[in-house]
C-alpha cells in the first residue's frame, strides 16, 4: 500500500473515534501514518509522554521550548526533513502545520488534499490552505 492509502485507511478508522492524547490526537496521528507506512516513527521523543491537552502542551513546550510549530520545526532538521516553497506542489506524505500556539495542528498531504486528525474523525482541507509550513520527508522519496 503506499502513503495515499496508509492516509485514506486511517482516515476510515478515525470516523467516529474520538481522540486519545499521547496515541492518536492532530499531532500524532500524521505520525502514526508515516510510522505504519514506512517504519520511521519521528514523534518517538513524544509518543505517550501525556494523556491530556495540557500534558501535550507541557511536553511540546519541554521538547522544543514551545508549541507544535516549534516541535515539527526541531524534529524536520533533526531528520533532514525540506521545507517547501509556498509555490512548491504538494506531494503525497508532505506534512504541514498550520496555525500557531495551542491552535496549531498537524496535517499530511494525500495527494489533493489535506488531512489532519479531528475530535471524532478528521478534517479535509484544500491543497492551497492559507498558513501552511510543509516540509517533505526523506523516508517517503
Amino acid at each position: 500500500m503506499n502513503i495515499s492509502g496508509h492516509i485514506k485507511a486511517a482516515a476510515e478508522a478515525a470516523l467516529g473515534r474520538p481522540f486519545s492524547w499521547g496515541r492518536d490526537n492532530c499531532g500524532l496521528w500524521p505520525a502514526n501514518i508515516i510510522r505504519d507506512a514506512t517504519g520511521v516513527d519521528y514523534a518517538g521523543p513524544l509518543r505517550g509522554t501525556y494523556k491530556t491537552e495540557r500534558g501535550a502542551v507541557l511536553r511540546l513546550r519541554r521538547f522544543a521550548a514551545g508549541g507544535l510549530p516549534e516541535a515539527v520545526e526541531k524534529i524536520a532538521r533533526a531528520n533532514g526533513w525540506r521545507r517547501l516553497s509556498l509555490d512548491e506542489d504538494r506531494g503525497p506524505g508532505d506534512i504541514g502545520v498550520c496555525g500557531s500556539g495551542a491552535s496549531a495542528f498537524l496535517l499530511i498531504f494525500d495527494g489533493a488534499q489535506w488531512v489532519g486528525r479531528e475530535d471524532r474523525g478528521v478534517g479535509y482541507f484544500p491543497p492551497d490552505l492559507d498558513g501552511v509550513c510543509a516540509w517533505r520527508l526523506p523516508c517517503l522519496q
